[in-house]
């Protein structure tokens, strides 16, 4: 679905209004989870919404019901939008756990997971911070910071 994507578009308002809840969270030294959705021209994404479920949240992990993932997908569907990357928090450094691998909430070929450190206490447009995953051939896979420079572009 996302496999051709070559460049992901989100604006710094959307970034800040993302860091701004994680950073709610991490006050508390709680993980928090964020979905960027928007829509794809050819192999562009434009990131136009960010959704914050309703979570459970503590120090090391986070959990959305299925209830509250069928709401954003209706929200989204009714938007007209698709949902592109999932975005949580570690409290110190930034890895997909095994975890994290599991317990994905988006597995479309070729989306994005997301982890931000320091409970997103970090300056939050620079990816080389963010530990950054691709769902390619069934698996999630790393994504250097040279290659984070080139998908990601903020505006």
């Amino acid at each position: 679905m996302f496999e051709d994507v070559t460049k992901i578009i989100a604006s710094r308002s959307i970034i800040s209004e993302t860091f701004d809840f994680l950073k709610l969270y991490g006050k508390y030294e709680k993980e928090a989870h964020a979905i960027f959705a928007g829509m794809k021209q050819d192999e562009v994404f434009k990131i136009s919404k960010v959704f914050f479920p309703k979570q459970d949240n503590s120090g090391y992990t986070y959990e959305v019901n299925d209830g509250e993932d069928h709401k954003i997908n209706v929200q989204m569907y009714d938007l007209g939008i698709t949902a592109i990357a999932q975005i949580h928090t570690h409290p110190a450094n930034a890895f997909h756990s095994d975890i994290d691998d599991e317990g994905a909430s988006l597995v479309m070929p070729g989306s994005f997971s997301i982890v931000i450190p320091d409970y997103g206490y970090i300056k939050s447009e620079n990816t080389d911070n963010w530990a950054v995953y691709r769902y390619l051939n069934l698996k999630w896979k790393w994504i250097s910071n040279y290659r984070k420079r080139k998908i990601f572009h903020f505006v």
